[in-house]
This record gives structure tokens, sequence and C-alpha cells, in this order.
């Protein structure tokens, strides 16, 4: 069977289309994020790193060629320090009798690592332009037997995780379960079907 053709004429590869997208989502998220310090920045940054990391999982998976991925650790772990901190804030003002002791470190804590995350906001940014215009990957997607040998090794894998009964073994099924997920929303309704 043939490879499926996802260049139409000129048109980028649908991989490299989510690729540069996402990188795209983070400058404009980072910027966004120096002027609002929203946690729906933070979200969407991180949110866009997962899946840059899911399709390069998944085309070095597929493709006998290994493709040097963006590094972009640094930010996504400064940013879910942020992100841990303020869903703590929000979990902690839900609650009817949080000692406001509690609330005013958080809050200290959340101040400290926004000021460090926004001094770094220039190199992180430099680092997504760096990247960007130079991510290149087959025009074709493999056959539909590949497709579903990466998806049942994924899930084999995550299953692997899932019965260690321990919390990170559920965190890593979790993270691979997301993996599995956005790499399948990235595919071509038709191939989702099967």
């Amino acid at each position: 069977m043939l490879p499926l053709q996802m260049c139409i004429r000129d048109r980028k590869n649908i991989l490299h289309s989510i690729v540069e997208d996402s990188l795209h989502s983070i400058e404009q998220n980072l910027s966004f994020y120096l002027h609002h310090h929203s946690p729906e920045y933070i979200h969407k940054i991180r949110l866009h790193v997962k899946k840059i990391k899911s399709v390069y999982a998944f085309v070095n998976k597929v493709y006998s060629k290994k493709y040097p991925s963006p590094n972009l650790s640094k930010l996504f772990n400064e940013a879910g320090k942020i992100r841990e901190v303020q869903l703590s804030l929000h979990f902690f003002n839900s609650l009817p009798d949080t000692p406001e002791e509690c609330i005013v470190r958080l809050k200290k804590t959340e101040n400290i690592l926004i000021s460090t995350f926004t001094q770094k906001t220039g190199r992180y940014l430099k680092s997504v332009r760096k990247f960007q215009g130079v991510v290149f990957f087959p025009k074709t997607l493999p056959d539909k037997k590949t497709i579903k040998k990466f998806f049942a090794d994924q899930h084999k894998k995550a299953n692997k995780e899932l019965k260690k009964k321990n919390r990170k073994g559920v965190h890593q099924y979790r993270k691979r379960l997301k993996k599995i997920m956005y790499v399948y929303q990235l595919l071509p309704k038709k191939l989702q079907k099967n």
C-alpha cells in the first residue's frame, strides 16, 4: 500500500504545519504573558509544547530517521512551576477555612516564579524563533499499518505504566495517553476512522 499523500501541490505536510503552528502559538502566548500574567497563557504554552513533543515522538518512531526537536524543556518546566502554584492557589481559595498565611506564601512564591519567568522570556522566545522555519518532515505519512503499530505500542507502554500501581506510574500513564490523544487528533479524519 502506498503512503498517504499529505502534500497537495505546495502545501506543507500536516505534521510540519502542526509544529509550526504550535511554535507560533508559544511565541504569541509568551508575548501575551509578558503583559498579562494570566494562567491561561501559561496553560497554552505548556499545551503546545506537549503537542510538539508528541509529534516528534510519533515522527521519530514511524520514520527510520531521527529529527532534531526544539529544546523547550526549560520553558515547559518553568511554566509548569507557575501553573502548579496557580492551581494550588485556586484550590486553597475555594476552601472555606484556608489559613491566610498559606495563601500569602503561595502568592509570594507565584510572584517570584513569574518574575524569574518574565526575565527569561527573551531567551525562550529566541529558542522558539530559532527553530521556526527549520522544521522539515517527509511529505507523506507512513502507511496505515505503521501508524496502527505506533498506537498499539503506545497503548501497550501506557498499560505497562499503569500496572506499576504507584503515583509515578499513573503520571506516566496519563502522559502517554495525552501523547496518543494529540497524535490521533493531528491525523486526517480519514485515518482516524481506521
